[in-house]
């Protein structure tokens, strides 16, 4: 019996790292490409065998990539012009 395969478009290639011939796919996290953390297979349906594998943050990672995020997204928003007195956010953003 032949072994699944996966078919991969030529943007998702270039991405990717192959570990043995299983290709692995990295994370993305706060603007950057990663393949720290635990590697969590994908298992085919069809016969249970592994056709890839993407790399998984730890939570620490997790924590750090939330704590950059908040930074920069709480200046954004802040600097975000209202429409007095929140009218456009209480209307739903709708304008007259």
């Amino acid at each position: 019996m032949r072994k699944a395969e996966l078919e991969l478009s030529s943007k998702l290639v270039k991405g990717l790292v192959r570990q043995g011939d299983v290709p692995t796919f990295p994370y993305f996290a706060a603007g950057e490409w990663s393949l720290d953390g635990e590697r969590l297979n994908v298992v085919s349906p069809i016969d249970l065998s592994v056709v890839a594998a993407t790399a998984a943050p730890s939570a620490e990672k997790g924590l750090e990539v939330l704590g950059r995020v908040y930074a920069v997204g709480r200046r954004k928003i802040r600097d975000t012009p209202g429409g007095g007195e929140g009218g456009d956010l209480r209307e739903g953003g709708r304008r007259p």
